[in-house]
């Protein structure tokens, strides 16, 4: 394996030990020399290095000062100990200390020249383990919310990614994230190196879905001058995202399950069979049970996509992460218009949490831009009342400072009419309790 990339920092003060390194590893490698402790330890913290081969006795200390540092250094790079004065005590203490390992001068560069690869190699998956991490964090940063339904989606994501073809199958109503979780799963998978390709089944004209997906040679078609290839041809390596994938007929779906078993299909024209390495995700939001039940969709083909599914909660059942949600994209919005941000009222809020969101989080996103735009919220609940909202850290030019006490007021009696004085609902939507929300009901003097 090449690591061209790959920086050393020598630490030597024998003038001809130290070139004889140089000249050695500077054709491979990126090489930085110093030859005492006090440039080391200033270039160690000033720069990243994926190994350090360290002398352990210098002119101006004990290179155990420079290794005590690596772990806190950028990169926290390995260390390989050089020493014309072998002592077994310093040899423990520095392995304990971290380095990788110990080498008597004069040393043979073949033997220096594995312990080397070997430790680059270590850097390089710690690196790749990192990257993977941040990669993660990414990837499911996108899917807003921390509810436990969420949160159990994400888990599933994350145990789903670790397998590159298992096939997957996204249910959920629409506006429920779908996509999101196809991508998440295709970034955190060992085929994000690779395109995932998406297709909206829906979208498509049924008499060109076969070609689409399959593609075509020339001569196929009148009109076809050219061969093509379909997106499955397209996705080789990487993921086929199928988004509505019920609405594809019956021969199609038929092609389809040929492909899936075998990963090999034949393009409209064509003879000769092509095989392609891709995962298949599937998503939809219809109602599978009955389209089995009439015939409508395969039940090979569903049994062979379903092989794990995820099935997206509403918005309506995840009520606690709607706050969440409608901050972070009217965050979003005003700050790609060049705007102040808005602040969130707590009657708003309040109002948002008790809406049913038919849309889920996609007409939550919706409303969320509206607003950035136009500087007011919109009647959820169908009384034709519009919020106007105040900037972060400013007040709105219509409204006047209020006590808590008042804030508290308005906010109990608009959320207990906006649910039609359904007092169990508005105390859950309050976190209060039934009896907290009775006596403040009488003291306002509301029936």
């Amino acid at each position: 394996m090449s690591y061209e990339n790959a920086s050393i920092l020598i630490v030597e003060d024998d003038l001809t030990i130290g070139e004889h390194l140089v000249g050695h590893y500077g054709s491979l490698y990126s090489v930085v020399w110093c030859s005492d402790i006090a440039s080391a330890i200033e270039t160690v913290s000033s720069h990243t290095f994926d190994l350090v081969l360290l002398d352990m006795h210098l002119p101006d200390g004990e290179g155990t000062q420079v290794l005590q540092i690596l772990p806190d250094a950028p990169g926290s790079p390995q260390a390989i100990i050089l020493t014309a004065f072998p002592e077994h005590q310093m040899a423990v203490r520095t392995i304990k200390m971290g380095a990788l390992d110990y080498l008597e001068k004069p040393f043979d560069l073949d033997d220096l020249d594995l312990i080397v690869a070997k430790a680059l190699q270590q850097s390089y998956s710690r690196q790749k383990l990192a990257l993977g991490d941040r990669q993660r964090v990414d990837a499911l940063d996108s899917i807003k919310g921390d509810s436990d339904a969420v949160n159990h989606v994400k888990e599933l994501i994350s145990t789903i990614a670790q397998s590159p073809d298992t096939t997957v199958l996204i249910t959920g109503e629409t506006g429920t994230g779908k996509e999101l979780v196809a991508q998440a799963i295709h970034e955190l998978s060992a085929r994000r190196s690779r395109p995932i390709v998406r297709v909206n089944c829906a979208a498509l004209p049924s008499s060109l879905i076969e070609a689409e997906l399959f593609g075509y040679e020339k001569g196929a078609y009148t009109d076809a001058k050219k061969s093509r290839k379909g997106y499955i041809e397209m996705a080789a390596g990487g993921t086929l995202f199928l988004d509505e994938i019920g609405e594809l007929g019956l021969e199609v779906q038929s092609k389809l399950l040929r492909f899936l078993e075998a990963k090999t299909f034949t393009k409209i024209g064509g003879e000769r069979e092509i095989q392609v390495d891709v995962r298949v995700i599937a998503a939809t939001n219809r109602d599978m049970a009955r389209m089995l039940e009439d015939k409508s969709f395969r039940s090979d083909l569903y049994y062979r996509l379903n092989v794990v599914q995820i099935n997206l909660p509403t918005l309506r059942e995840r009520s606690g992460d709607i706050s969440t949600l409608l901050r972070h994209y009217i965050t979003h919005y005003c700050q790609r218009m060049g705007r102040p941000v808005l602040e969130l009222g707590a009657e708003i809020l309040a109002e948002a949490t008790a809406y049913h969101w038919p849309g889920n989080v996609r007409e939550l996103r919706n409303v969320a831009e509206r607003t950035a735009l136009l500087g007011t919220f919109p009647s959820l609940l169908g009384d034709g009342r519009t919020h106007q909202m105040r900037q972060q850290n400013g007040d709105s030019t219509e409204e006047a400072f209020k006590t808590l006490a008042d804030v508290e007021r308005e906010l109990i009696i608009a959320t207990y009419h906006r649910l039609q004085k359904n007092k169990t609902r508005t105390a859950e939507v309050l976190g209060i309790n039934r009896v907290t929300l009775r006596k403040k009901l009488e003291e306002y003097g509301v029936q």
